[in-house]
């Protein structure tokens, strides 16, 4: 049974502003694609790719299992695919479901063969929608808040909120913890099996008021992640504020967990100025007022963007503070098979930083800005090979310090 009318608008409007608030970008000058040194390291510079089209909506670049790269116009719902000569192709048109309103999608997801998508849409309280070869397929309720998407091995793949996209009851237990009044821990994620959604991993979780919107505002921020299909048919899952990655097979088992320091998000309230400060900053950038509790808490962003490429690796955009480079992104590449950890300083896309989309393509790793205003970025593998990478420190596998490598 679907949620009343009010509520799911009630949602959708919820969904809108979290979201667009912090979706905002800045535009940068245009880099070519280098190495040079910065820092007392090897640093290497995103080239921006001179596109003909550009436009204000949010975009998402991805790449297939063949490394070919596509890039999605989110309000249009167009699939451009990026030519051998870093142009756009002519467009498919994503098909949508008669009567829907205009999307507004947060994450979208592309399956090995580039045929389907899937889509998380704020317009419609965070419904997920699904596109098998380029038309809209109906899908059950999904009961929970989406947060990210993935189509692992072609197969739809959801994380969710732990609370229900309905109203829900918060009770204080007798240890004083508070939690959502329900049987069993909350799903994590959820895979499609036929015409059913099927939780396939379930996490405990402690909410930290009873207060509605504080409850609601440091949920968001402890459950915050990013997916990211694993070329053997699993996903990886990622927080966003906090440096912790796990990957789950198909059926939900987990195999392994890579930490950096606390691995959790460092949640802190505002002071009264700084809640004001914010405050304004998304009525300005929405035109619409909040409920203070609702951002009276923050936490420093870890993970700007990731993608899993076709050899296993992971690549990850991430802030670095150390030695000076506060305020700077630089990438990290896990290598499963190693184990390994290593870290590049990166220039070029410091004021994009906030949500980005990360594609491993045949040529390099491609990023995308949220809003197409701010462009399309390339590093090239050559320079990535090239490049001096760094040992990051307190990195954990399975709970096991990396091993040192010389």
């Amino acid at each position: 049974m679907r949620a009343p009318s009010l509520q799911r608008a009630r949602l959708s409007r919820w969904w809108r502003l979290a979201w667009i608030a912090g979706a905002l970008t800045v535009s940068l000058a245009v880099g070519h694609a280098a190495v040079a040194a910065a820092g007392g390291a090897r640093r290497v510079q995103a080239g921006r790719i001179a596109l003909a089209n550009s436009w204000k909506a949010p975009q998402f670049v991805r790449a297939d299992a063949a490394g070919r790269v596509f890039l999605l116009r989110a309000d249009t719902l167009e699939v451009y695919p990026l030519t051998p000569k870093r142009t756009l192709g002519s467009p498919s048109r994503l098909e949508r479901l008669a009567g829907d309103q205009e999307p507004f999608v947060r994450d979208a997801a592309m399956s090995p063969d580039g045929g389907d998508w899937l889509l998380l849409d704020a317009s419609l309280g965070g419904r997920v929608r699904l596109f098998r070869a380029g038309k809209e397929k109906p899908l059950p309720d999904l009961g929970w808040r989406a947060a990210a998407v993935a189509l692992g091995g072609g197969e739809p793949l959801v994380a969710v909120f732990p609370v229900g996209s309905r109203e829900i009851k918060l009770v204080v237990r007798g240890d004083g913890k508070v939690v959502a009044n329900a049987k069993e821990p909350p799903p994590l994620l959820l895979g499609l099996l036929g015409s059913e959604w099927q939780t396939l991993v379930r996490e405990s979780y402690e909410l930290a008021s009873r207060d509605w919107h504080a409850a609601d505002a440091t949920m968001r921020l402890q459950r915050a992640v990013r997916l990211a299909a694993d070329p053997k048919g699993g996903v990886w899952v990622a927080d966003e504020l906090g440096y912790h990655l796990r990957r789950f097979t198909p059926a939900g088992r987990q195999r392994s967990e890579l930490t950096v320091g606390k691995g959790k998000p460092v949640i802190a309230e505002r002071s009264g100025a700084e809640l004001d400060k914010k405050l304004a900053e998304v009525r300005s950038a929405t035109g619409q007022r909040v409920d203070p509790a609702s951002v009276r808490f923050t936490a420093p962003r870890v993970l700007d963007g990731f993608a899993a490429a076709r050899d296993g690796r992971l690549y990850l955009l991430v802030s670095d503070d150390r030695k000076g480079m506060e305020g700077h992104l630089a990438l990290d590449r896990f290598d499963p098979q190693v184990p390994s950890l290593a870290r590049l300083p990166v220039a070029g896309l410091d004021e994009l930083a906030g949500r980005l989309s990360v594609a491993a393509g045949r040529d390099g790793l491609y990023v995308a800005a949220f809003s197409g205003e701010d462009g399309l970025w390339r590093l090239p593998w050559e320079a990535l090979e090239a490049a001096e990478w760094q040992r990051v420190d307190e990195a954990k596998l399975d709970g096991e310090p990396l091993p040192v490598l010389n």
